[in-house]
């Protein structure tokens, strides 16, 4: 390991020291200290406490005798540089660590954004009183544009040289008169909002060089992040950062930041970040050193969700010790070959997890294409030097470029349903499956979508046979995770949760018509139900609903840490079978 490799890692093991003020469960007396472990994990801590005190509350302080064992720990190898891994045998379900970030800064694409607590910015949105900075109102509840922020606007704008590319004013960070001063114009409005989301991207940049300008120890931290700069500078991104970001900062705010540390930062910030999904319906990216150690993984350990400001980390699987923890960087439901592009183009590396390197996808077969020829078999995809897909139950093959534009195809279709009606979808969603099979990474794609439309009405106006479609859609979705993303994973609890309301809503249809709920889901149209007593149905209904509990627990503590919607749509779906149980109270004991 070389010296500044060793410096890198020295630092970051003093970040994790200071986390452990916000994780009381590493707190213990079995850790002693090494000559190689960091030995002023407090003085970072101190500095974060002076300098950046919305990272670090008052109230916290770390007790200078503090022993503390981590559940997780960096290490470095030659192959896989630094990372974390397990420092003990883990339980799936078990949180890890809880981190904040340590710099949070708008996300490029969402749309103007208020720069104090991250929510949209409303039409008539105000400027900031020292700075004209956009705030979504007067009094913004957030606090992300601090003074330091709102005086560092002040102190470095001036006024835009002609080959700018801005025209932010003197005195007001986003005000523009080149369009003139009619306010209410339509050409003043839209450059008004170039202004903002121009102003987004700059916070990414500028927000870390004011936090490594006021804390050493937090320049240190992120000056030992990943940046993949060389690469990245060769690529499209890097021309874009250079004409799009490196001239207004330096000509709009007065930024003396060069072509290379532009480059660096803007790196360590796509390479690490995370998004966060604040609780007060903000969007944002956050910059979290220690949960940007784990590494990818296709087939990922752990799940984070953004919760009470900052991100909790869980083990999604049984983690024995020293093993590498590993996260998700790209959409599940994409099939090997669009992700393992997509990795390669943005985070610079080849996938070689084990869903990667299995052409079955561990047996989901997300990527085969159903045979034409004899109905049943899967053509599959060849290996690297082949260019021929084979069909597993006949002679029949096909060129790579045939699959490839069919792929292609059902991807452009699947682009444009969002005009479709529901209807529409389900036509083009059995076009699908005939093309590619059910199987297909598009065909789950799409019934994803078919599933959020049947439910973006509530759950009670939902019409019999679509509430059973919905239920179809779920258990084919909870068998494709199973095998791709096996755990307690996001999607593994939002589709239980789905499962649950359904079948919570359909048990109260069936106790108010009689019938039982396999009766209601059989396509028979010979009810079994009504040749039952309402005493038998009941009991029936009583077991169903009995049969549910465990899966209310697993998606209870899956959902647990979300801040989101979820949690309280659990609650509600509880409450309804539960309110159901009382009914038939004498039946059974309480869910």
């Amino acid at each position: 390991m070389d010296p500044q490799t060793k410096e890198h890692i020295w630092h970051l093991d003093a970040y994790l020291t200071s986390l452990s003020v916000h994780n009381s469960a590493w707190m213990s007396s079995v850790k002693t200290a090494t000559p190689d472990s960091p030995q002023d994990g407090n003085n970072f801590l101190t500095q974060l406490q002076q300098h950046h005190p919305q990272i670090i509350s008052d109230e916290i302080k770390q007790d200078d005798s503090s022993e503390f064992s981590p559940p997780i720990r960096i290490t470095w190898t030659p192959e896989e540089g630094r990372y974390l891994v397990a420092s003990r045998d883990l339980t799936a379900g078990e949180v890890l660590f809880w981190e904040p970030p340590l710099i949070l800064a708008p996300k490029s694409g969402v749309g103007p954004t208020c720069l104090n607590c991250l929510r949209s910015l409303p039409d008539d949105f105000i400027g900031c009183d020292g700075c004209g900075a956009p705030l979504c109102v007067p009094h913004c509840d957030g606090n992300g544009h601090t003074a330091r922020e709102c005086k560092a606007f002040n102190s470095r704008i001036k006024e835009p040289s002609q080959e700018s590319q801005s025209q932010l004013e003197k005195g007001n960070i986003i005000e523009d008169t080149s369009c003139g001063t009619d306010i209410e114009s339509d050409e003043y409005k839209e450059n008004l909002l170039k202004k903002v989301k121009l102003l987004n991207c700059l916070m990414t940049p500028l927000r870390t060089l004011l936090l490594m300008q006021e804390s050493s120890s937090a320049s240190n931290v992120i000056a030992a992040m990943q940046s993949n700069a060389v690469q990245r500078s060769k690529l499209p991104i890097g021309k874009f950062l250079e004409i799009q970001l490196l001239n207004p900062l330096r000509n709009c705010l007065d930024v003396q930041i060069s072509g290379p540390v532009l480059q660096h930062m803007c790196g360590i910030w796509d390479t690490n970040a995370f998004e966060m999904r604040l609780a007060n319906g903000g969007v944002g990216r956050g910059l979290l050193p220690i949960a940007a150690l784990m590494n990818h993984s296709c087939v990922p350990n752990t799940q984070h969700w953004t919760h009470n400001g900052g991100i909790m980390v869980i083990a999604s699987t049984d983690i024995p010790e020293g093993t590498l923890l590993s996260n998700n960087y790209v959409n599940t439901f994409l099939g090997n070959i669009p992700r393992q592009t997509h990795l390669l183009t943005t985070k610079l590396f080849v996938c070689r997890c084990p869903r990667c390197s299995d052409p079955s996808e561990l047996g989901s077969h997300a990527s085969d294409i159903v045979c034409q020829e004899c109905k049943t078999g899967l053509l599959q995809p060849p290996e690297e030097s082949e260019r021929i897909w084979k069909c597993n139950s006949c002679t029949e093959n096909l060129p790579h470029e045939r699959v490839r534009m069919m792929v292609q195809m059902a991807g452009k279709m699947i682009t444009t349903s969002h005009n479709l009606n529901l209807q529409d979808k389900r036509k083009m969603l059995t076009k699908i499956h005939n093309i590619l099979g059910k199987q297909h990474y598009l065909s789950k794609e799409l019934q994803f979508i078919v599933l959020g439309d049947i439910l973006q009405q509530p759950i009670q106006d939902v019409n019999l046979q679509d509430l059973k479609s919905a239920l179809g859609i779920i258990k084919d979705l909870i068998k494709y995770i199973g095998h791709v993303e096996p755990g307690y994973t996001k999607f593994k609890g939002l589709f239980l949760l789905r499962h649950i309301q359904i079948t919570a809503e359909l048990l109260v249809r069936c106790h108010k018509d009689n019938r039982t709920l396999t009766s209601v889901l059989s396509e028979d149209d010979d009810d079994v139900g009504f040749a039952l007593s309402k005493e038998d149905i009941n009991k029936i209904i009583l077991q169903d609903i009995k049969a549910l509990s465990p899966l209310v627990s697993e998606c209870g503590l899956i959902l647990q840490y979300d801040d989101d919607a979820p949690n309280q749509e659990l609650r509600e779906a509880t409450h309804k079978l539960q309110e159901l149980q009382t009914q038939l109270a004498s039946l059974g004991d309480q869910l």
